[in-house]
């Protein structure tokens, strides 16, 4: 599994086993099956990822009600986590929802947001530590996430979070300490702590990129409509900020994460550190780059929040440039610039990614391709002339990206709301 790394691969197999309620066994290799077996062939009369989903449901309620007042377990939590998950990739709501509610409470019980509450500690609890770190990341990972698309507060408080950023995998496996540092509640403080940290861990960067992609979100998709002209110009001014601390992070990533238009394979090996690990990695950061550039640039694109692709079930949520300004003037605009660029550089590493990459990127990404392909669909109406070789050209790349959300969403069972969302977005093209 390359979109999390939850389980310390070496003594896997013995904390497994000491495991002493059957409930929570039963529910964490649910979890496990549910995710993994995706990757063999279906045999009928054989479980398929759906039948472990289940599984996975009925063993973890079983296993919640045992505990009664007792505080749960970390496998009991994982398991959670794992199922989850796979929930939210088929929408951020109803069942899926509530789950992650009550995963978050569970995980303040537990304190998993005060790992390290008084300071990073070398002993030999540091590789259990470690555990505790990356379970609540992932929670922190699928909060993010859900919030964005819902457009609703986040569950986790991020100014109650002293617990350190994971480390490298390689370095955890061998039991290897190394120093980490906290997610800190300013955004121009997050990059250079992790530069102070020394840190390579591709996952911490990746936890500050999403950070600051959801501090841009909240800002251009207030709960509220900003009326007031002075609020409105210290919103710019946070977005100038925050793009600056972007644009700060993008440059000190390091350089075995940093994306530089390589043939990204994604060939299968044994390893640690094998190739689809390493490249979904690199495919990871630089897709949240984009997806938080793609949100610096929207308020000014379109003066309006962004869609919530996996929510919407009326219009399609996508606002259309305002017809008071002809779209040479339009297209013309920086930030139309900046979008539009943000939209070619996710193209340029889909179509360096083997074809079959989304098996081994995280699905929750999905959406972010997804908003790339509606903005090749709006330059295709609004930018090109019909018959025209560049309206072919933009056509293609339309073509290409929508082809690549189709067969994600086909292989991880995703909410078939954003192939709607195509369709309701091309219709309010068409009337224009």
């Amino acid at each position: 599994m390359t979109a999390f790394s939850l389980f310390h691969r070496p003594s896997f197999a013995g904390k497994l086993q000491m495991i002493d309620d059957d409930a929570t066994c039963a529910a964490l290799l649910a979890a496990m099956f549910a995710f993994s077996s995706r990757f063999r062939p279906y045999v009928p009369g054989r479980f398929a990822p759906a039948d472990f989903h289940r599984m996975a449901d009925h063993w973890i309620e079983a296993a919640q009600q045992r505990i009664s007042d007792t505080t749960p377990s970390l496998p009991l939590l994982q398991a959670m986590t794992l199922n989850t998950f796979m929930h939210l990739t088929r929408g951020a709501k109803g069942t899926a929802w509530r789950a992650l509610g009550l995963l978050v409470r569970m995980a303040y019980e537990m304190e998993l947001h005060l790992v390290d509450v008084s300071g990073m500690v070398i002993d030999d609890a540091w590789v259990e530590n470690e555990e505790r770190r990356r379970l609540w990341w992932a929670i922190w990972e699928l909060d993010v996430f859900a919030s964005t698309v819902r457009r609703l507060p986040n569950a986790i408080d991020w100014q109650l979070n002293r617990t350190l950023l994971p480390v490298d995998d390689d370095a955890w496996f061998a039991r290897q300490p190394q120093v980490s540092c906290f997610l800190l509640p300013d955004p121009s403080d997050r990059w250079k702590a992790l530069v102070s940290s020394g840190t390579s861990s591709a996952k911490a960067w990746f936890i500050v990129l999403n950070s600051i992609m959801r501090s841009i979100q909240l800002l251009v998709c207030p709960s509220t409509p900003i009326i007031d002209s002075a609020a409105s110009r210290d919103v710019q001014s946070h977005l100038v900020i925050l793009g600056n601390c972007l644009y700060c992070t993008e440059l000190h990533i390091p350089s075995c994460w940093a994306y530089d238009g390589r043939r990204l394979d994604f060939r299968r090996k044994t390893t640690v550190d094998s190739p689809d690990r390493i490249e979904s990695q690199i495919y990871s950061i630089y897709i949240m780059i984009q997806l938080s550039k793609l949100m610096l640039h929207y308020r000014d694109v379109f003066n309006v929040s962004l869609p919530d692709p996996l929510e919407s079930s009326g219009s399609a949520d996508v606002q259309i440039p305002s017809s008071g300004l002809s779209w040479e003037r339009f297209a013309d605009r920086p930030s139309w610039q900046a979008y539009l660029e943000a939209a070619e550089n996710i193209l340029q590493i889909v179509t360096n990614s083997s074809p079959n990459h989304i098996m081994y990127v995280n699905p929750f990404l999905t959406t972010t391709i997804w908003f790339a392909t509606a903005v090749f669909l709006v330059h295709r109406h609004l930018g090109t002339s019909e018959g025209s070789l560049e309206r072919q050209v933009v056509q293609s790349k339309y073509d290409l990206l929508r082809s690549i959300v189709s067969k994600s969403m086909e292989f991880w069972n995703i909410s078939p709301i954003l192939a709607t969302k195509f369709k309701i977005l091309e219709t309010e093209l068409d009337r224009l």
